[in-house]
Protein backbone atom coordinates (compact mmCIF):
# COMPACT_ATOMS: atom_id res chain seq x y z
CA UNK A 1 0.00 0.00 0.00
CA UNK A 2 2.91 2.53 1.05
CA UNK A 3 4.75 1.68 -2.49
CA UNK A 4 1.27 2.04 -4.09
CA UNK A 5 0.95 5.32 -2.39
CA UNK A 6 4.65 6.66 -3.20
CA UNK A 7 4.00 5.70 -7.39
CA UNK A 8 0.96 8.20 -6.94
CA UNK A 9 2.98 10.69 -5.43
CA UNK A 10 5.33 9.98 -7.86
CA UNK A 11 3.28 9.94 -10.52
CA UNK A 12 1.55 13.91 -9.77
CA UNK A 13 5.03 15.14 -9.22
CA UNK A 14 5.94 13.78 -12.97
CA UNK A 15 2.90 15.52 -13.97
CA UNK A 16 3.35 19.22 -12.15
CA UNK A 17 7.06 19.36 -13.20
CA UNK A 18 6.81 18.33 -16.72
CA UNK A 19 3.39 20.76 -16.99
CA UNK A 20 6.25 23.80 -15.92
CA UNK A 21 8.75 22.68 -18.55
CA UNK A 22 6.30 22.43 -21.34
CA UNK A 23 5.13 25.55 -20.51
CA UNK A 24 7.62 27.73 -21.34
CA UNK A 25 8.19 26.16 -25.16
CA UNK A 26 4.73 26.18 -25.22
CA UNK A 27 4.26 29.89 -25.09
CA UNK A 28 7.34 30.44 -27.63
CA UNK A 29 6.13 28.35 -30.64
CA UNK A 30 2.58 29.07 -30.08
CA UNK A 31 3.32 33.21 -29.99
CA UNK A 32 5.98 32.29 -33.16
CA UNK A 33 2.86 29.75 -34.70
CA UNK A 34 0.25 33.02 -33.74
CA UNK A 35 2.73 35.66 -36.33
CA UNK A 36 2.97 32.97 -38.56
CA UNK A 37 -0.74 32.62 -39.09
CA UNK A 38 -1.74 35.69 -38.72
CA UNK A 39 1.03 36.94 -41.11
CA UNK A 40 -0.58 40.55 -41.75
CA UNK A 41 -0.55 41.06 -38.49
CA UNK A 42 3.10 41.60 -38.61
CA UNK A 43 5.93 43.05 -40.34
CA UNK A 44 7.38 40.53 -42.83
CA UNK A 45 8.64 40.70 -45.89
CA UNK A 46 12.76 40.32 -46.95
CA UNK A 47 15.08 42.67 -45.44
CA UNK A 48 16.76 45.55 -46.88
CA UNK A 49 19.94 43.66 -48.47
CA UNK A 50 23.63 44.95 -48.22
CA UNK A 51 26.24 44.02 -50.56
CA UNK A 52 30.17 44.70 -51.03
CA UNK A 53 32.66 43.00 -52.63
CA UNK A 54 36.10 42.11 -51.22
CA UNK A 55 39.12 40.67 -52.41
CA UNK A 56 40.63 37.50 -50.28
CA UNK A 57 43.40 38.07 -48.15
CA UNK A 58 43.93 34.41 -48.18
CA UNK A 59 43.96 31.19 -50.44
CA UNK A 60 40.55 29.78 -50.01
CA UNK A 61 40.94 26.31 -49.07
CA UNK A 62 37.32 24.53 -50.90
CA UNK A 63 38.10 20.93 -49.76
CA UNK A 64 37.76 22.16 -45.60
CA UNK A 65 34.29 24.37 -45.94
CA UNK A 66 34.17 24.61 -42.53
CA UNK A 67 37.55 25.79 -41.49
CA UNK A 68 37.24 28.13 -44.26
CA UNK A 69 33.68 29.32 -43.41
CA UNK A 70 34.91 30.08 -39.79
CA UNK A 71 38.05 32.13 -41.16
CA UNK A 72 36.15 33.77 -43.16
CA UNK A 73 33.28 34.92 -39.87
CA UNK A 74 36.83 36.25 -37.79
CA UNK A 75 37.71 38.14 -40.71
CA UNK A 76 34.31 39.76 -42.20
CA UNK A 77 32.85 39.98 -38.24
CA UNK A 78 29.90 37.04 -39.35
CA UNK A 79 28.62 35.08 -36.69
CA UNK A 80 25.31 31.86 -36.74
CA UNK A 81 24.51 28.70 -38.42
CA UNK A 82 26.56 27.88 -41.34
CA UNK A 83 25.92 26.31 -44.70
CA UNK A 84 26.67 25.53 -48.25
CA UNK A 85 25.96 25.23 -51.45
CA UNK A 86 27.12 25.82 -55.24
CA UNK A 87 25.31 27.74 -57.64
CA UNK A 88 24.42 26.61 -60.74
CA UNK A 89 26.95 28.61 -61.82
CA UNK A 90 29.16 26.52 -59.70
CA UNK A 91 30.03 28.89 -57.63
CA UNK A 92 30.54 28.50 -54.00
CA UNK A 93 27.93 30.15 -51.82
CA UNK A 94 28.46 29.69 -47.58
CA UNK A 95 25.51 31.16 -45.65
CA UNK A 96 25.74 32.46 -42.10
CA UNK A 97 22.01 31.86 -40.84
CA UNK A 98 20.78 32.97 -37.34
CA UNK A 99 17.08 34.07 -36.83
CA UNK A 100 18.22 38.11 -36.82
CA UNK A 101 19.63 38.06 -40.15
CA UNK A 102 21.58 36.13 -42.67
CA UNK A 103 24.58 36.30 -44.63
CA UNK A 104 25.79 34.82 -47.64
CA UNK A 105 29.03 34.80 -49.34
CA UNK A 106 29.39 34.33 -52.88
CA UNK A 107 32.85 33.28 -54.32
CA UNK A 108 34.14 33.86 -58.26
CA UNK A 109 35.16 31.24 -59.98
CA UNK A 110 38.95 31.91 -59.40
CA UNK A 111 38.34 31.92 -55.15
CA UNK A 112 40.17 35.23 -54.91
CA UNK A 113 37.46 37.60 -54.25
CA UNK A 114 34.04 37.20 -52.33
CA UNK A 115 30.72 39.04 -52.48
CA UNK A 116 28.72 39.07 -49.16
CA UNK A 117 25.04 39.88 -48.65
CA UNK A 118 23.88 40.79 -45.48
CA UNK A 119 20.59 41.65 -44.27
CA UNK A 120 20.35 44.63 -42.69
CA UNK A 121 17.50 44.19 -40.87
CA UNK A 122 14.92 41.23 -40.71
CA UNK A 123 11.17 42.08 -39.89
CA UNK A 124 9.61 40.75 -36.76
CA UNK A 125 7.23 38.41 -38.84
CA UNK A 126 10.24 36.71 -40.73
CA UNK A 127 12.62 36.78 -37.38
CA UNK A 128 9.45 34.64 -35.29
CA UNK A 129 8.72 32.60 -38.22
CA UNK A 130 12.50 31.21 -38.94
CA UNK A 131 12.49 30.83 -34.41
CA UNK A 132 9.90 28.47 -35.17
CA UNK A 133 11.17 26.85 -37.67
CA UNK A 134 14.58 26.61 -35.86
CA UNK A 135 15.58 22.85 -35.65
CA UNK A 136 18.92 20.20 -35.54
CA UNK A 137 21.62 20.16 -33.67
CA UNK A 138 24.64 22.05 -35.89
CA UNK A 139 25.53 24.87 -35.67
CA UNK A 140 27.28 25.35 -32.20
CA UNK A 141 25.93 24.80 -28.45
CA UNK A 142 23.76 27.47 -28.89
CA UNK A 143 21.88 25.25 -31.64
CA UNK A 144 22.52 22.13 -29.96
CA UNK A 145 21.62 23.46 -26.38
CA UNK A 146 18.45 24.75 -28.00
CA UNK A 147 17.61 21.02 -30.05
CA UNK A 148 18.52 18.99 -26.46
CA UNK A 149 15.49 21.79 -24.63
CA UNK A 150 13.08 20.92 -27.48
CA UNK A 151 13.83 17.02 -27.38
CA UNK A 152 13.79 17.56 -23.56
CA UNK A 153 10.49 19.56 -24.43
CA UNK A 154 8.66 16.98 -26.12
CA UNK A 155 9.58 14.20 -23.73
CA UNK A 156 8.10 16.85 -20.89
CA UNK A 157 4.67 16.41 -23.43
CA UNK A 158 4.75 12.76 -23.54
CA UNK A 159 5.35 12.35 -19.96
CA UNK A 160 2.42 15.35 -19.00
CA UNK A 161 0.00 13.11 -21.30
CA UNK A 162 0.76 9.37 -20.13
CA UNK A 163 0.38 10.58 -16.37
CA UNK A 164 -2.67 12.52 -16.31
CA UNK A 165 -4.05 9.39 -18.33
CA UNK A 166 -2.66 7.28 -15.41
CA UNK A 167 -4.59 9.99 -12.64
CA UNK A 168 -7.62 10.26 -14.42
CA UNK A 169 -7.46 5.83 -14.99
CA UNK A 170 -7.83 5.54 -10.96
CA UNK A 171 -11.12 7.90 -10.85
CA UNK A 172 -12.58 6.83 -14.41
CA UNK A 173 -15.69 5.67 -12.75
CA UNK A 174 -16.50 8.99 -11.16
CA UNK A 175 -15.15 10.55 -14.86
CA UNK A 176 -16.58 8.70 -16.77
CA UNK A 177 -17.39 11.37 -19.52
CA UNK A 178 -12.88 11.36 -19.67
CA UNK A 179 -13.51 8.51 -22.27
CA UNK A 180 -14.28 10.98 -24.81
CA UNK A 181 -11.60 13.58 -23.96
CA UNK A 182 -9.18 10.13 -24.53
CA UNK A 183 -10.74 8.88 -27.62
CA UNK A 184 -11.47 11.53 -29.37
CA UNK A 185 -7.40 13.46 -30.23
CA UNK A 186 -6.54 9.62 -31.14
CA UNK A 187 -9.16 9.07 -33.78
CA UNK A 188 -8.46 12.73 -34.75
CA UNK A 189 -5.14 12.27 -35.18
CA UNK A 190 -5.29 8.72 -36.63
CA UNK A 191 -7.55 10.08 -39.28
CA UNK A 192 -5.31 13.19 -40.25
CA UNK A 193 -2.62 11.18 -40.26
CA UNK A 194 -4.02 8.77 -42.97
CA UNK A 195 -5.63 11.35 -44.68
CA UNK A 196 -2.34 13.64 -45.16
CA UNK A 197 -0.40 10.34 -45.69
Amino acid sequence: MAGRIKLQKLNRQIHLFTSFFMLIFMLLYTFTGFVMSKHEWFPHGPAAIEEQTYLLPFTADTSHIEQLAEKLASTYDLSGRISHAYTWQKKLEITFNRPGYVSKILFNQKLDSISIKKEKKATFGEISTRIHRIHGFSGGPLYVTWAFLLDLAGLSAILFGTTGVVMWYRVRKKFWYGWFFLILPILISGLYFFYLY
